[in-house]
């Protein structure tokens, strides 16, 4: 009995003390700043920007041989795989993006050698902030202490960023501006100062007040020197998204349903400035007063007119032509 005993003993003892090569393995993080770069797997890895397209915040990462080569740029979204070829060739997942506050802070883009949960980043569609109120945004308190005309006769909302009381920065916020928060982006589309209402026989102040609107699009507006380049690219150009009527399928080839549902629709279209990897379809656009050849792909159908234009309000998208061009 004894024997059998002290049998089980080692047998479970064997399974015990036989490493674990799951309780050996670290996860690895690497966090790179927007418009900075580190060196990873023998190749120079810059963030060039961070933008949204289609309500889902993205990063251009490039991958350089070596600093001042030309840079093969990708447009990444978390969960995305960058692997970097070369005779130390590996692979990262992108872990996260974020960035927050104002459009010219800095986001931050972690790397991983584990794939990163799913999960459905939580944006309102709309934020309204009144005067003296204390907002809770990205993890902070924004409170709008004034909103006022400058002297340039525009109106602009001055906002406390703090955090459990103690001050972090102070911001200045106009019409059309761009605040960022963790993975998503707002525009402020409606700032008004205080008024007088009337009431029957008394006149009560209404505090002024800003909305902000979530943006499913937004190209990164960085233009700062990227290091390692000799020529850094216009990251302010690489895309740019249009509408148009057009007959177009959202395919290189039409499905059937397209087929017998001919004529021209308003498309939402993205166009590039710069040559893409792989077959892809070409549109003249004017640029700079100059009638150009660029790759486009097209996005989405609007209903109507009305849809489109309220869609290019909201997006800010100013090329807009409503009848088919022959």
């Amino acid at each position: 009995m004894e024997k059998s005993n002290m049998k089980l003993i080692y047998f479970c003892l064997f399974f015990i003390l036989i490493p674990n090569p799951d309780l050996f393995s670290q996860e690895e993080r690497i966090q790179i700043r927007e418009t900075e770069g580190i060196n990873l797997c023998g190749h120079e890895l810059f963030v060039d920007g961070i933008w949204m397209n289609e309500g889902i915040i993205r990063a251009d990462i490039s991958v350089l041989e070596r600093p001042n080569s030309k840079p093969i740029t990708g447009g990444y979204k978390r969960g995305d795989t960058l692997i970097i070829y070369g005779a130390d060739s590996c692979k990262y997942f992108v872990y996260s993006i974020t960035k927050s506050g104002l459009d010219t802070g800095k986001g931050t883009v972690i790397l991983s050698n584990t794939p990163p949960a799913e999960y459905l980043p939580i944006c309102e569609d709309t934020l309204d902030w009144k005067e003296s109120s204390k907002n809770w945004f990205d993890t902070l308190d924004y409170k709008v202490t004034s909103i006022s005309k400058g002297d340039d006769g525009k109106l602009s909302a001055e906002i406390d960023v703090a955090h459990k009381s103690a001050l972090i920065t102070r911001i200045i916020l106009r019409e059309n501006d761009v605040i960022w928060s963790g993975e998503c982006i707002y525009r402020v589309t409606y700032l008004i100062g205080e008024m007088g209402i009337s009431k029957g026989n008394k006149w009560e102040v209404e505090p002024g007040h800003l909305i902000l609107t979530r943006q499913n699009f937004f190209i990164h507006s960085s233009n700062e020197e990227i290091k390692g380049l000799d020529n850094p690219p216009n990251v302010i150009s690489i895309s740019h998204f249009i509408i148009r009527k057009a007959q177009l399928y959202k395919g290189m080839k039409p499905t059937k349903e397209e087929i017998e549902n001919k004529g021209p629709k308003l498309w939402l279209i993205q166009i590039y400035y710069e040559s893409r990897k792989g077959a892809s379809r070409l549109m003249k656009v004017m640029h700079d007063g100059k009638e150009i050849m660029v790759q486009f792909e097209p996005v989405r159908t609007f209903k109507d007119e009305e849809e489109a234009m309220k869609y290019a309000k909201e997006n800010s998208i100013t090329d807009i032509k409503l009848e088919e061009e022959k």
